[in-house]
């Protein structure tokens, strides 16, 4: 869990620093640039590369009443993923026939592929079709867009506390942490600008007299707390002699009883007896064993020769 929580801190500053370059200029490329985290736009950037080895055959016009539809049939190439190999997928041979259904008046898609269904990324069939009819990045519906894949998505799993048994991760160190990610944004954001580092360098001053000064009203208002503890725990009460007040009065054994076991020494004792001792089971006589098949048969019969006298 710790560090699943520091990889999602990584990768949400780095996002926030570098953006990967464009490989195309489609406006479905250009939108997901802007709205996903750099691992799922990654995704979308292989779709686009294996567009390269997709090839447009035919188009269908079919007018009905919601409006028109446009079926594009494509030629791909069947992709693989070698086994136990961790290198990406690689394209063979092999060719397949995707059917994309495009309607006109909701600019809703369908590829036969279902690329999007499975993986939840745009596929390059759908990805083309968009960019041959011209559709900017207001106009796709926000079904392809998932929340899963944004940068701004508020992750509600790394504001649980959860302890990750670390020494180094006290409460001081947790309270630096979330102040310099606070101030790394902040300095960013001043560093493009002189105006702005100007007005952030004065800020800063400001702040480190304004944090001086709550640091010594902290301090003395402890010191305070700790005085006024320490003088109500010298006010120690002893104990009360009312406590052993109430006790029995037990007459104690003379020298020459202490240690001795006669029961009639102790006036007014009650002998206590051991608790009972469970009988054992009774265990299997050795001349009533049992023969195993390996012993020879001569044997047997002498040892139920002598186990007949015995009775």
């Amino acid at each position: 869990m710790a560090k699943k929580a520091m990889d999602e801190d990584s990768a949400d500053r780095s996002d926030q620093r570098f953006v990967r370059q464009l490989a195309t200029t489609f406006h479905v490329e250009t939108l997901f640039r802007r709205i996903y985290t750099d691992s799922a736009y990654w995704l979308v950037q292989e779709e686009v590369r294996k567009f390269c080895y997709t090839t447009s055959e035919a188009s269908k016009i079919i007018t009905c009443d919601t409006g028109t539809i446009i079926e594009y049939i494509f030629e791909d190439r069947k992709w693989i993923k070698p086994k136990n190999s961790r290198a990406a997928e690689i394209p063979t041979e092999y060719r397949v026939k995707y059917v994309v259904t495009y309607h006109t008046s909701t600019h809703d898609i369908y590829c036969q592929c279902k690329g999007f269904e499975c993986r939840g990324i745009m596929c390059r069939h759908i990805i083309k079709v968009y960019d041959m009819n011209g559709i900017r990045e207001d106009i796709i519906p926000e079904r392809f867009i998932m929340r899963r894949g944004w940068k701004d998505i508020p992750r509600k799993h790394t504001r649980v506390k959860v302890p990750y048994h670390d020494p180094s991760k006290t409460e001081d160190v947790v309270i630096y942490d979330s102040m310099m990610r606070d101030l790394e944004s902040i300095c960013s954001k001043a560093s493009a600008y002189q105006e702005s580092m100007l007005v952030m360098t004065e800020l800063m001053s400001l702040m480190d007299i304004w944090v001086d000064e709550v640091s010594v009203m902290v301090k003395q208002k402890r010191l305070k707390d700790a005085q006024a503890e320490s003088a109500t725990n010298d006010n120690v009460f002893a104990t009360p002699s009312s406590v052993a007040n109430d006790k029995a009065d037990v007459a104690t054994p003379s020298i020459a009883e202490q240690g001795s076991c006669d029961v009639g020494s102790f006036s007014g004792a009650e002998f206590i007896k051991d608790p009972p001792i469970p009988k054992r089971k009774a265990h299997r006589e050795t001349s009533k064993r049992f023969l195993s098949c390996t012993e020879p048969e001569s044997k047997k019969i002498a040892a139920r020769n002598l186990y007949n006298e015995l009775k």
